[in-house]
Parts: structure tokens; C-alpha cells; sequence
């Protein structure tokens, strides 16, 4: 008891909750009340998402709203550790159990998590060989420390969660099916950013105070509905950590007396994400030196099928990329 009061106070602790996901879309709204629903029970609960989704975001504000929140909330990326490291995190060890061990041994992660919520991201890259004890440890809710002969309960709640089908991984021998059902009691599946993209204005406009306020900084920086809408036609396949980076850097870039459109337009074309397949250009009617000017819909949808990449779009509309850039200049400055 002694030990475990020791190690509460280093930091186990879950620092956000549902009011801090910001959200305006209905399958936002609805996943926040299930999760809500589940944070009053004990059944595991495992959650699915694409990277950058907020997987621990959800983790923590189950553990905050639940009756366990005044304990530790314990979080291990199970990919990040090799095999032998893992094991012993997990479940401790005592003196002796093998070449240099900590004299008097150290409790694993589930003894530290005793009394409170445990979460296992990453669950997927758990190897075959330690499912097995995991699956104990959920179906008994007790450890064994490695090297140790001795029972030890615990009282935990576990909340894993992968970006990866587990059914798939079960069918192809690489997830053990009894530790898949333990698991999946409650299920929770995150949408992709791109599948709310409502959200994406409100999600920009609460970065940027954020990161203004950590910087300091004063000056307003308001995006326009033009740019609004070119940050919704963008995919952001690294989702909300995605949009995050790029405000922090939109942000650290700006300087009060230049464009913001400019500057964001300026950061998404030149973004490290991949760019889509080539695409064969459309031949519009007329002279390629003709000033062309299409609708704002038609350049939407064709940014949004290049997943924002103005080069690739200009090639596929058949113009340059100056002649797009004034097109959606001229829009930008209509709104």
C-alpha cells in the first residue's frame, strides 16, 4: 500500500475530459454519449480509430468521468517496447528474476494501475506469446511479477485500442480469438476527420488560441471562409494530429501584417503528405493563355479528389498553377 501510494504521485493521472473534445457534428455529439455511458461501468472497453483519431483523448475522459477517476489512469503504447521490456512493465518484477533487475524489484503497470484504469494502446502489437497473460490478468484480475511464485489481485479497469481490424488479425493467426471476445465487450469506433468535417473550423479556430496563447502571442489570426473551406477539402490522413501540426506551424509562421491566406495556402501546398496517383488533366474549351474561370464548385471538388494538392489539381483542370491560384484568390476575396 505503502509502494503504491509512492507512485501515484508520479504522474499516473488523466488530464482531459469530454468538455475539452471539441465537436460540432451529430456522430461526434452521439459517440460522446456512449462513451459517457460506458465510463459509469467496469466491462473493458476497446476502441478503434485510424492514428491522430484522439483514441487516449477518449481513454482518459471515460477514466475522468467514471467512479475510478480520483485514481491512477496508467497508459502503455504496447508497440513502443520490445517483448522482454514489455513483460516486465506489465507485470514487474522481483530481485534476481534476471540480469539486471532493480535490487527489491518494481511493481508492474497493472499493480500501479490497481484501483483505477489501465490502457493498452497499441494492442495489436502485443505478442503472441504474452496474450496468454494477458487474457488471465482480464479474466482473473490478478498478477503473477516475473520471477515471483506469489498471487497478486488487482482491481483495474482496461481500456485498449488499435488502429488496426483485430477480427482480421484473428482470422490470420496473429490475435488470439479468446483475448479479441474479452476485450470486446464495449466498443467504441472513432471517426477519421475526414468523415466530420464540420469540425475542421472549430478544431482550427481552438489550435490556433491554444497555441497563440502558449506562444504568447496577441495579435488576432482569423481565417476567412475561403480558407476555411480549403482546409475542409484537404483528406489530413493523420487526422486531428494532422490539423494540429499545421495550425502549431501556421501559427509560428505569421506575422502580423500578412495574409493568412496567403501563408495557410502557402503551408498546404507545401505539406509532406503524399501526394495521390497522377491524374490525367481535363482539356477545357479555348486558348491555354485564355483567362479561364471556373465555378468554385467545380475547383472544390477537384482540390478535394487531388486531396488538396494545387499542382496535381491544376494538371487535372488543365491550367497552370498561377492561373488556380488566382481563381481561388478571386473567390477568397468575394467572401
Amino acid at each position: 500500500g505503502k509502494l503504491r501510494k509512492r507512485i501515484y504521485s508520479t504522474g499516473f493521472t488523466a488530464k482531459y475530459d469530454f468538455t475539452q473534445i471539441l465537436y460540432k457534428s451529430p456522430v461526434m455529439g452521439n459517440l460522446i454519449k456512449t462513451a459517457e455511458k460506458y465510463s459509469y461501468a467496469d466491462s473493458n472497453i476497446l476502441i478503434h480509430g485510424e492514428t491522430g483519431t484522439g483514441k487516449e483523448l477518449f481513454a482518459q475522459s471515460i477514466h475522468n468521468s467514471s467512479p475510478r477517476r480520483k485514481n491512477p489512469f496508467v497508459a502503455i503504447n504496447c508497440a513502443a517496447l520490445p517483448e522482454n521490456l514489455l513483460e516486465s512493465e506489465l507485470f514487474g518484477y522481483v530481485e534476481g528474476a534476471f540480469t539486471g533487475a532493480a535490487k527489491g524489484g518494481k511493481p508492474g503497470l497493472f499493480e500501479i494501475a490497481h484501483n483505477g484504469t489501465i490502457f493498452l494502446d497499441e494492442i495489436s502489437e502485443i505478442p503472441l506469446g504474452l496474450q496468454g497473460r494477458l487474457l488471465r490478468v482480464l479474466q482473473e484480475r490478478e498478477i503473477m511479477r516475473l520471477g515471483d511464485n506469489r498471487i497478486i489481485p488487482i482491481n483495474i479497469r482496461v481500456i485498449a485500442a488499435t488502429n488496426k481490424n483485430l477480427e482480421d488479425l484473428v482470422h490470420a493467426g496473429k490475435f488470439r480469438s479468446d483475448l479479441y471476445y474479452r476485450l470486446y465487450v464495449l466498443q467504441l469506433n472513432l471517426p477519421a476527420l475526414r468523415e466530420r468535417r464540420e469540425d475542421i473550423p472549430l478544431l482550427v479556430q481552438g489550435f490556433i488560441r491554444q497555441f497563440q496563447a502558449r506562444e504568447g502571442l496577441t495579435t488576432p489570426l482569423e481565417l476567412s471562409e475561403a480558407d476555411f473551406r480549403l482546409l475542409q477539402d484537404r483528406p489530413w490522413r493523420g487526422n486531428i494530429r494532422e490539423l494540429r501540426n499545421f495550425c502549431e506551424r501556421l501559427v509560428v509562421l505569421y506575422q502580423p501584417g500578412t495574409s493568412v491566406s496567403d501563408l495557410l495556402a502557402h503551408l498546404l501546398d507545401t505539406s509532406c503528405s503524399p501526394d495521390p496517383e497522377p491524374q490525367v488533366a481535363i482539356p477545357l474549351p479555348g486558348s491555354s493563355h485564355a483567362r479561364i474561370d471556373l465555378p468554385y464548385e467545380t475547383l472544390r471538388a477537384v482540390l478535394q479528389e487531388c486531396r488538396g494538392n494545387r499542382t496535381q489539381a491544376a494538371a487535372k483542370l488543365g491550367i497552370s498553377r498561377g492561373t488556380l491560384w488566382r481563381m481561388l484568390k478571386k473567390y477568397q476575396s468575394q467572401d
